[in-house]
Protein backbone atom coordinates (compact mmCIF):
# COMPACT_ATOMS: atom_id res chain seq x y z
CA UNK A 1 0.00 0.00 0.00
CA UNK A 2 1.16 3.58 -1.02
CA UNK A 3 2.33 6.44 1.32
CA UNK A 4 0.44 9.45 1.75
CA UNK A 5 2.63 11.68 -0.76
CA UNK A 6 3.35 15.46 1.11
CA UNK A 7 1.92 18.58 -1.06
CA UNK A 8 5.31 20.13 -2.14
CA UNK A 9 6.31 23.59 0.00
CA UNK A 10 6.49 26.28 -2.33
CA UNK A 11 10.02 26.53 -3.16
CA UNK A 12 9.67 22.58 -4.13
CA UNK A 13 7.04 23.80 -6.50
CA UNK A 14 8.86 26.78 -8.28
CA UNK A 15 12.14 24.35 -8.51
CA UNK A 16 9.89 22.13 -10.24
CA UNK A 17 8.60 24.57 -12.21
CA UNK A 18 12.22 25.89 -13.27
CA UNK A 19 13.39 22.73 -14.65
CA UNK A 20 10.38 22.19 -16.11
CA UNK A 21 10.52 25.61 -18.38
CA UNK A 22 14.41 24.58 -18.70
CA UNK A 23 13.75 21.24 -20.32
CA UNK A 24 11.23 22.68 -22.51
CA UNK A 25 13.69 25.57 -23.65
CA UNK A 26 16.36 22.68 -24.48
CA UNK A 27 14.07 21.09 -26.17
CA UNK A 28 13.47 23.38 -28.27
CA UNK A 29 10.50 23.16 -30.92
CA UNK A 30 10.25 19.16 -30.14
CA UNK A 31 6.17 18.31 -29.49
CA UNK A 32 7.69 14.68 -28.37
CA UNK A 33 9.74 16.41 -26.05
CA UNK A 34 7.11 17.58 -24.24
CA UNK A 35 4.99 14.60 -22.25
CA UNK A 36 8.04 13.32 -21.05
CA UNK A 37 8.79 16.95 -19.03
CA UNK A 38 5.03 16.79 -18.20
CA UNK A 39 5.34 13.59 -16.83
CA UNK A 40 7.92 14.25 -14.61
CA UNK A 41 6.63 17.14 -13.08
CA UNK A 42 3.00 15.94 -12.73
CA UNK A 43 4.41 13.12 -11.14
CA UNK A 44 7.16 14.97 -8.39
CA UNK A 45 4.31 17.87 -7.45
CA UNK A 46 1.15 15.75 -7.44
CA UNK A 47 -0.11 12.03 -6.37
CA UNK A 48 -0.92 11.14 -9.95
CA UNK A 49 0.57 8.10 -11.21
CA UNK A 50 -0.65 7.84 -14.64
CA UNK A 51 0.36 10.69 -17.01
CA UNK A 52 -0.89 11.20 -20.93
CA UNK A 53 -0.98 14.56 -22.85
CA UNK A 54 -3.87 14.22 -25.29
CA UNK A 55 -3.64 16.74 -28.35
CA UNK A 56 -6.74 18.19 -29.71
CA UNK A 57 -7.68 17.83 -33.29
CA UNK A 58 -10.73 19.89 -33.76
CA UNK A 59 -11.19 19.27 -37.71
CA UNK A 60 -11.53 15.22 -37.04
CA UNK A 61 -13.06 16.08 -33.24
CA UNK A 62 -10.78 13.40 -32.04
CA UNK A 63 -7.98 13.32 -29.61
CA UNK A 64 -4.78 12.29 -30.16
CA UNK A 65 -2.19 10.46 -27.70
CA UNK A 66 1.84 10.50 -28.16
CA UNK A 67 2.23 6.59 -30.15
CA UNK A 68 -0.95 8.69 -32.41
CA UNK A 69 -3.21 7.00 -31.73
CA UNK A 70 -7.02 8.69 -32.05
CA UNK A 71 -9.42 9.10 -30.05
CA UNK A 72 -13.00 9.97 -31.42
CA UNK A 73 -14.94 12.44 -29.42
CA UNK A 74 -18.32 11.97 -30.93
CA UNK A 75 -18.74 8.42 -29.04
CA UNK A 76 -20.28 9.42 -25.88
CA UNK A 77 -22.77 11.72 -25.81
CA UNK A 78 -21.24 12.88 -22.40
CA UNK A 79 -18.40 12.45 -19.95
CA UNK A 80 -15.92 13.84 -17.82
CA UNK A 81 -13.68 15.08 -20.89
CA UNK A 82 -15.95 16.00 -22.58
CA UNK A 83 -17.13 18.36 -19.70
CA UNK A 84 -13.57 19.92 -19.20
CA UNK A 85 -13.44 20.31 -22.53
CA UNK A 86 -16.04 22.48 -23.17
CA UNK A 87 -15.60 24.58 -19.71
CA UNK A 88 -12.10 24.95 -20.75
CA UNK A 89 -11.76 24.33 -16.63
CA UNK A 90 -9.68 21.70 -14.96
CA UNK A 91 -11.53 19.19 -12.61
CA UNK A 92 -10.58 16.39 -10.76
CA UNK A 93 -12.59 13.57 -9.34
CA UNK A 94 -11.58 11.02 -6.16
CA UNK A 95 -13.56 8.17 -7.22
CA UNK A 96 -14.44 7.97 -10.19
CA UNK A 97 -16.83 5.30 -9.43
CA UNK A 98 -19.73 7.56 -8.30
CA UNK A 99 -19.08 10.00 -11.25
CA UNK A 100 -22.53 9.41 -13.32
CA UNK A 101 -20.77 11.51 -16.19
CA UNK A 102 -17.94 9.22 -16.32
CA UNK A 103 -17.32 7.54 -18.86
CA UNK A 104 -13.77 4.97 -19.67
CA UNK A 105 -14.25 4.63 -22.92
CA UNK A 106 -13.62 7.93 -23.55
CA UNK A 107 -12.59 9.12 -19.86
CA UNK A 108 -10.02 6.17 -19.73
CA UNK A 109 -9.49 5.27 -23.26
CA UNK A 110 -5.89 3.58 -22.40
CA UNK A 111 -7.66 1.10 -19.82
CA UNK A 112 -5.61 1.83 -16.86
CA UNK A 113 -6.65 1.04 -13.42
CA UNK A 114 -8.38 4.12 -12.03
CA UNK A 115 -9.69 5.66 -8.72
CA UNK A 116 -8.96 9.55 -8.88
CA UNK A 117 -9.14 11.03 -12.20
CA UNK A 118 -7.49 14.94 -12.85
CA UNK A 119 -8.06 16.70 -16.04
CA UNK A 120 -6.75 19.69 -17.18
CA UNK A 121 -7.20 21.78 -20.55
CA UNK A 122 -4.43 23.28 -22.14
CA UNK A 123 -5.78 26.16 -24.01
CA UNK A 124 -3.86 28.41 -26.92
CA UNK A 125 -5.43 31.39 -27.23
CA UNK A 126 -9.09 30.75 -27.00
CA UNK A 127 -9.34 26.82 -27.82
CA UNK A 128 -8.56 24.06 -26.26
CA UNK A 129 -5.55 22.50 -28.64
CA UNK A 130 -4.22 19.98 -25.35
CA UNK A 131 -5.79 17.70 -22.40
CA UNK A 132 -3.75 16.78 -19.82
CA UNK A 133 -5.13 13.20 -18.27
CA UNK A 134 -3.65 12.23 -14.58
CA UNK A 135 -4.93 9.24 -12.61
CA UNK A 136 -4.20 7.61 -9.22
CA UNK A 137 -4.49 3.73 -9.29
CA UNK A 138 -7.29 2.12 -6.77
CA UNK A 139 -5.99 1.33 -3.52
CA UNK A 140 -3.74 3.90 -3.33
CA UNK A 141 -4.39 6.65 -0.33
CA UNK A 142 -2.71 9.57 -1.89
CA UNK A 143 -6.27 12.12 -3.46
CA UNK A 144 -6.18 15.04 -5.66
CA UNK A 145 -6.61 18.20 -3.49
CA UNK A 146 -7.14 21.83 -5.27
CA UNK A 147 -3.87 22.68 -5.16
CA UNK A 148 -3.06 20.28 -7.63
CA UNK A 149 -5.24 22.43 -10.10
CA UNK A 150 -3.19 25.27 -9.60
CA UNK A 151 0.04 23.21 -10.25
CA UNK A 152 -1.21 22.14 -13.61
CA UNK A 153 -2.13 25.64 -14.48
CA UNK A 154 1.34 27.34 -13.86
CA UNK A 155 3.03 24.31 -15.92
CA UNK A 156 0.34 24.67 -18.48
CA UNK A 157 0.89 28.59 -18.40
CA UNK A 158 5.34 27.64 -19.16
CA UNK A 159 4.40 25.34 -22.51
CA UNK A 160 4.74 27.45 -25.99
CA UNK A 161 1.69 27.01 -27.63
CA UNK A 162 3.56 25.30 -31.16
CA UNK A 163 4.34 22.19 -28.42
CA UNK A 164 0.03 21.90 -27.64
CA UNK A 165 -1.17 21.80 -31.75
CA UNK A 166 -1.30 18.58 -33.09
CA UNK A 167 1.27 17.89 -36.04
CA UNK A 168 -1.41 17.51 -38.67
CA UNK A 169 -3.22 20.81 -37.62
CA UNK A 170 -0.10 22.57 -37.29
CA UNK A 171 0.54 21.90 -41.06
CA UNK A 172 -2.89 22.51 -42.02
CA UNK A 173 -2.65 26.56 -40.29
CA UNK A 174 0.68 26.65 -41.99
CA UNK A 175 -1.14 25.68 -44.92
CA UNK A 176 -3.18 27.82 -44.92
CA UNK A 177 -0.69 31.21 -43.35
CA UNK A 178 1.42 30.29 -46.99
CA UNK A 179 -1.93 30.65 -49.48
CA UNK A 180 -2.87 33.44 -47.26
CA UNK A 181 0.60 35.42 -48.33
CA UNK A 182 0.47 33.83 -51.85
CA UNK A 183 -2.58 35.73 -52.74
CA UNK A 184 -1.53 39.23 -50.25
CA UNK A 185 1.85 39.12 -52.85
CA UNK A 186 -0.20 38.44 -55.60
CA UNK A 187 -2.36 41.72 -55.15
CA UNK A 188 0.58 43.35 -54.39
CA UNK A 189 2.07 42.88 -57.52
CA UNK A 190 2.02 46.06 -59.51
CA UNK A 191 0.30 46.22 -63.01
CA UNK A 192 2.87 45.34 -65.85
CA UNK A 193 3.85 48.83 -67.49
CA UNK A 194 2.72 49.21 -71.24
CA UNK A 195 5.61 49.43 -74.07
CA UNK A 196 5.27 52.81 -75.68
CA UNK A 197 7.09 51.02 -78.68
CA UNK A 198 3.84 49.23 -78.87
CA UNK A 199 1.92 51.83 -79.88
CA UNK A 200 4.41 53.61 -82.08
CA UNK A 201 4.49 51.32 -85.82
CA UNK A 202 7.72 50.49 -86.56
CA UNK A 203 9.13 51.06 -90.17
CA UNK A 204 8.74 47.70 -90.96
CA UNK A 205 5.10 47.30 -90.38
CA UNK A 206 3.24 47.12 -93.40
CA UNK A 207 0.36 48.74 -91.87
CA UNK A 208 0.80 52.63 -93.25
CA UNK A 209 1.04 50.83 -96.38
CA UNK A 210 -2.09 49.36 -96.50
CA UNK A 211 -3.84 52.58 -94.68
CA UNK A 212 -1.31 54.15 -98.80
CA UNK A 213 -3.46 52.04 -100.74
CA UNK A 214 -6.31 52.35 -99.02
CA UNK A 215 -6.31 56.08 -99.55
CA UNK A 216 -5.05 56.19 -103.19
CA UNK A 217 -7.56 54.79 -105.38
CA UNK A 218 -6.85 52.36 -107.92
CA UNK A 219 -7.60 52.20 -111.82
CA UNK A 220 -11.16 51.47 -112.11
CA UNK A 221 -11.59 49.15 -115.31
CA UNK A 222 -13.93 49.87 -117.91
CA UNK A 223 -17.19 48.54 -117.97
CA UNK A 224 -18.34 50.04 -121.64
CA UNK A 225 -18.98 48.14 -124.52
CA UNK A 226 -17.31 49.44 -127.85
CA UNK A 227 -20.28 51.14 -129.23
CA UNK A 228 -20.50 53.53 -126.11
CA UNK A 229 -16.93 53.97 -126.40
CA UNK A 230 -17.13 54.98 -130.14
CA UNK A 231 -20.13 57.44 -128.88
CA UNK A 232 -17.94 59.09 -125.85
CA UNK A 233 -15.31 59.71 -128.39
CA UNK A 234 -12.21 57.11 -127.29
CA UNK A 235 -11.72 56.52 -130.96
CA UNK A 236 -10.76 59.92 -131.85
CA UNK A 237 -7.76 59.93 -134.02
CA UNK A 238 -9.89 58.28 -136.73
CA UNK A 239 -11.90 61.34 -136.62
CA UNK A 240 -9.36 63.58 -137.27
CA UNK A 241 -8.02 61.48 -140.02
CA UNK A 242 -11.58 61.30 -141.66
CA UNK A 243 -11.47 65.80 -141.24
CA UNK A 244 -7.51 65.93 -142.69
CA UNK A 245 -8.52 64.34 -145.68
CA UNK A 246 -11.65 65.73 -146.35
CA UNK A 247 -9.57 69.50 -146.17
CA UNK A 248 -7.08 68.42 -148.56
CA UNK A 249 -10.00 67.44 -151.11
CA UNK A 250 -11.83 71.24 -150.47
CA UNK A 251 -7.88 72.39 -151.59
CA UNK A 252 -7.15 70.40 -154.17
Amino acid sequence: MSKIKPIPSPDEIDSALERFRQELAEAGEKPQALEPALKRAVTELTPAQEVRLLRLDLSNEELIDESGKSYALTQVRRSLLLRCLHSKEALFTNDVRREAEYDPSLDNPFDAPVKSLLLAPFIHGEEVSALLWAAIPPRDLNQFVRGDLEIVERLAALIPPGLLICSDTKEAKEEESQEALAQESKHEEPAPEKNSDKEKPSEEDPAPIEEEEKRTPSPKKSSQTPEEKKRSGIEAPTLIKAIRSLLKSKKS
